[in-house]
This record gives C-alpha cells, structure tokens and sequence, in this order.
C-alpha cells in the first residue's frame, strides 16, 4: 500500500520512516537469530500431505484422521467478516475501525507516473514498531467492535478466540504455500526460494503466527512498476479516510477444518455489494459514502447527515493502540458496519507483454475470500482502455485462465496438509509460554524454539482477552 500524503483539517504529526538498509537476500540474520537448539520438527521437501490426521484438539475433531486429498475437503466455508481497520498517518499509532478501503472510481487511468518514495510490505510491522506485536492492531480492532471499552453503549456478543486453531497474515500462509507446493521454485515475480521466518505463540489451542520481515518497508528510488500509483488513481478515499494509508480486513473461516482468522490487506473496494456497473443508483451510493464525514477529536464526535444517518468517531485506547472508532445512526451510539466482503478488489498492474502467474494471484484471493480482480495492462506506463475483470467464483470455469486456476487450487491441498502438522506439532509443547518460530532456508522447513524473551509476543493483556469464553 502507497504511502498517502492525504489531507486533515489538523495535521498531524507524521510517522517518520527513513531509508532502510539494504538487507542480505541470501540468509538475512535474523532468519536464524537466537535459535534454541535442534529443530522441534523438520519436514520434508517436496511435501505431501497424504496421511496426515487433523489435530485432535480441532475445532472439528469430526475431521481428525482423514486423508487430505479431495477438493471438499480444502474449500473455505463458514467466512464471516470479523472486523477492518485503517492505519492513519501519525507518529503514535493510530488506526480507523472499522475504516474503509479506498472506493474504486469506475474510470481507468490512461497514464501514471511510476512508484516511488515510501512503499510497505508490512505497514503492521513498519507502525507497531520493534517493541510491540505486529498483530495487536487485528485484537484491538476486533475488542473495539465487538466488547471493548468504547462500545459501553452496545450489547454485543464477545469474540471467542478459544474456538480458533490458527490467526494468522494471510502473507504467512502464501510463504508456506510456495515452500508445500515447489520448494525449490522460484516465480515469475521472484517469490519462492528466499529464506523466511514466521513466530509462533500458543495460546490455550489457538496458534497466532506473526510475520517477520526484513524490511517492512521500501524507499523506491528507481524504476519498480507503476502498480502503486496507479491503484490512487484508480481510487479515491471515503470521506474520514483521507489520512488512511492501507485498510486490512480480518475474516473467520473453515479452511478443510482448521478454523482460521485471517488478516489481509485491501485494495479497494467497488462501493456496491458486487457490482461496479455506471448505474446511477451505483453513483449516488458512491456519492453519499464519500460525503460521511468524521471528526477527529477525542470523546468529542462531530457528525454530519447523510440521508438520515449520521456518523462521527470516537477516541479510545485499547492494547496500547489509539482508536478512532467510527458510529453512525442517528444518536451516533450505533457502530458503523465494516464494508461488504462481497465488495472487496484486488488491484494488480501488469505490463502487456507479461504473463500473469495464476499460481500467486489466485491463492492471494482464495485465501482472503476476495471476490473481486481488477488486472490493468500497459505498455511502459501507457495504459489500455479496458480493464480485465474477474470474479473469484467465476475464475475456475474461465476458458483462458481456468486451467492455471484449478492447478494452483491442487496447491491448497498441501497448505491444508502442512497446517495441520504444524498446529499439531506446536501443540506437543506443553510450556504455553516457549517462544517458537517456522524458519525456511532452501529447501528446509523446521520449527524451533526460540531463545526466551527474543522476538515479540502478544501482551499479557491479549492474552488474557484471547482465554476469556464468549
């Protein structure tokens, strides 16, 4: 996601994010740093998942002992959107709930300029910063909606983290994926063979895997593409989002029996449930979104009619985390629902000449649930009238893609199987507390203890929100 300059009627102070040092793509050190000794497990490359039983401390023990192999098994059912967020642009970190992508302006860019300046590959990472959890931005927006402390006026069921096998970046599960699938390949763009690091954390049943990067970040002085700036010209920010530089949503779903709660990132979204058609009920929809306006000041809400709906923002802090949670009805004591999930866009630039690799664009939508591809084709910057459009559901039957589709699907089967050796490893540990962590070099994938207190673990205070039933 681009890093906005946006607008404020106050500007705030804004997070400082100087050029990182270029980082060691052979090994980084931290891949291997404060290792604990021997590998817990190794498991082997190339993997197969044929034989491996379900956890038996699954969610759906119904599940356990059966063989991975048919396609009902690894389908996502069960998907509920759980919660979204969006970063603001400020030196402390501060996030919108439930926020809103930016909204997709239903006319093509014929021309941009190429990316450059600030670009995230992790902006959790890049804003929680070396001394907190990347992952305390999912808990905090989920207790904001659902039973933190500024939803004192609402009578909400609590979120029941103890029913979940895994929480998890959706980064984390693609890594693992290219590791199951071809451990020795390397794609189109370059992903596959590098050396990663994912932390893990027990807690109770529930395993949260966190992502580790070597750079959260990239300052982009030479010529990268021109995805980024061609997705803020493709979109505009809702009204109250304008200091917004990237909205992640946060969904529950049945992966073949492993409950998951999964983070991702959005790009857009079409500001109708599935339909981004010119119709003019679609614009004055459009329109009125983009006229919510939302105050800024903390406990003090400024609200502004839409129709007969008002929305305004409210300031708290939840796990250390400033919170601007967004409410609309007419008493503003109603919180505003997150953007459909059937809405939602992924936005992807391609030069003409180069083939899209279906094996990394459709496990990035699957895993998410993200119904919407938008693929816009140029030829040096110079982009064509038309854009290529996809639905995840109609992606399989498609006679050009289809059959790249239905292989990469086979993919999935392995990430199924590899899943669940992992949550059933993990939970051998009996130590709650033990630091883990999956690391891969070359062909290799093991899971490790950590030296303690190395890495970043959830709060005590997570933690402890994460044991409490519903």
């Amino acid at each position: 996601m681009y890093h906005s300059p946006g607008y404020r009627r106050k500007p705030p102070v804004r997070a400082s994010f100087a050029r990182p040092a270029p980082v060691d793509i052979v090994t980084p050190a931290f891949v291997k740093a404060h290792l604990d000794g021997r590998p817990l497990k190794e498991y082997t490359a190339p993997y197969s998942p044929i034989g491996v039983a379900a956890p038996t401390t699954s969610s759906t023990p119904a599940l356990a002992g059966r063989r991975g192999n048919s396609d009902t098994e690894i389908a996502i059912t069960d998907v509920e959107a759980v919660s979204s967020y969006s970063w603001v642009d400020t030196e402390h970190p501060e996030i919108i709930v439930p926020g809103s992508p930016n909204i997709w302006n239903n006319t093509n860019p014929q021309s941009v300029p190429q990316d450059s300046g600030v670009v995230f590959s992790d902006q959790n990472g890049a804003r929680m910063g070396s001394d907190a959890s990347s992952m305390t931005p999912l808990f905090a927006s989920i207790e904001a909606l659902r039973s933190g402390e500024v939803i004192k006026s609402e009578t909400k069921e609590k979120f029941d983290y103890t029913s979940l096998d895994l929480i998890t970046d959706r980064n984390n599960l693609r890594k693992l994926l290219r590791w199951a699938t071809d451990a020795e390949a390397t794609t189109m763009d370059g992903h596959g063979a590098e050396p990663f690091r994912i932390d893990v954390q027990r807690v109770g049943k529930t395993c949260v895997f966190t992502r580790c990067d070597a750079q959260v970040f990239q300052y982009i002085s030479e010529f990268r593409g021109f995805g980024q700036e061609y997705e803020k010209a493709a979109t505009t920010p809702t009204d109250g989002c304008e200091d917004a530089t990237g909205h992640h949503r946060i969904i529950k779903m049945n992966f073949g029996g492993i409950s998951i709660l999964l983070r991702s990132e959005v790009d857009a979204w079409v500001g109708t449930e599935g339909d981004d058609d010119d119709s003019d009920d679609d614009n004055d929809l459009v329109a009125a979104l983009r006229s919510m306006t939302v105050g800024s000041s903390a406990t003090k809400s400024a609200a502004t009619s839409v129709g007969n709906a008002a929305v305004s923002t409210e300031s708290s802090t939840i796990f250390g985390l400033s919170i601007l949670l967004q409410r609309s009805g007419d008493s503003a004591s109603t919180t505003r629902e997150p953007v459909a999930q059937s809405s939602l866009i992924k936005i992807k630039t391609r030069a003409s000449h180069r083939p899209l690799d279906w094996d990394e664009a459709y496990p990035q939508l699957y895993l998410s649930q993200t119904p919407h591809f938008y693929l816009a084709r140029h030829q040096r910057g110079l982009f064509s009238s038309s854009i290529e459009k996809y639905t995840l559901e109609g992606l399989e039957s498609d006679l050009l893609v289809g059959p790249e589709v239905r292989k990469a699907r086979e993919g999935l089967k392995k990430l199924r199987g590899l899943l669940r050796e992992i949550l059933d490893e993990v939970r051998k540990v009996e130590d709650e507390s033990a630091q883990l962590c999956l690391v891969r070099e070359g062909k290799a994938l093991a899971l490790y203890k950590r030296v303690e207190g190395t890495g970043k673990r959830l709060s005590e205070e997570v933690v402890r929100v994460m044991k409490s039933e519903a």
